[in-house]
């Protein structure tokens, strides 16, 4: 997998170096082939499973994050540069322009602005690549104040994701167990995709692929 990651970087940067390339690529002009590969390898961490168990009767719902530790929180709403011009989208509001809050949220009449500043800020995290995630907030732009939203009671719902720590054989309560009984068939429907709300979910791991693979172990009741 790794020789197939580091044939396509090779291609990304050829195709970057050449003459009247597309726009897409020439951010990829100034990094070696392997910055390239290093970003598309980034995209695994974006990858999740969903596993349903569609029985009335034992109904099930689980995600998994293979790449999640106790730190990793990700929130399905925040502020997005949707259009990449490196800037946090707004909207009208009146006379007045204001960052547009994207997302799962509980209401949007809990959502606290800032007064609109002078001059542009710099990226979220200059050190990082810009991405929908890392972009800047605008001048004369009332910009979204997290905190004061949250204590005015603005709730951003969460990914409710298990890390593979919820697995541990030594842990005595399982996250997720699925009642099979002998010789009847139990419907599992499997997913494997991409959480967008991921920070590593960047147009950066555009063309990457990743492999996956998944164990069942049967836990057989005593007699």
């Amino acid at each position: 997998m790794l020789l197939l990651i580091n044939a396509y970087a090779q291609e990304i940067k050829e195709t970057a170096n050449q003459e009247n390339v597309s726009s897409d690529y020439l951010k990829y002009r100034d990094m070696t082939v392997e910055q390239i590969a290093d970003r598309l390898n980034k995209l695994p961490e974006a990858m999740r499973f969903s596993v349903l168990v569609p029985d009335e009767e034992v109904y099930q719902y689980g995600i998994i994050d293979p790449n999640k530790d106790q730190t990793k929180i990700v929130e399905y709403g925040g502020l997005l540069d949707v259009n990449i011009d490196g800037y946090f989208d707004s909207f009208h509001d009146g006379n007045v322009n204001k960052e547009h809050f994207y997302g799962d949220i509980n209401d949007p009449s809990k959502i606290v602005y800032a007064e609109s500043e002078l001059n542009d800020s710099d990226y979220v995290d200059p050190t990082k690549d810009t991405s929908a995630f890392n972009a800047r907030h605008g001048a004369n732009i009332q910009r979204f104040d997290k905190e004061a939203s949250i204590n005015n009671g603005l709730v951003i719902n969460k990914e409710p994701s298990l890390g593979l720590y919820d697995f541990s054989p030594m842990k005595e309560n399982k996250p997720f167990v699925i009642r099979c009984n002998e010789y009847e068939p139990r419907k599992i429907v499997l997913t494997i995709y991409i959480e967008g709300w991921d920070l590593e979910s960047v147009n950066y791991t555009m063309g990457a692929s990743f492999i996956a693979s998944l164990g069942f172990r049967v836990d057989r009741p005593s007699k």
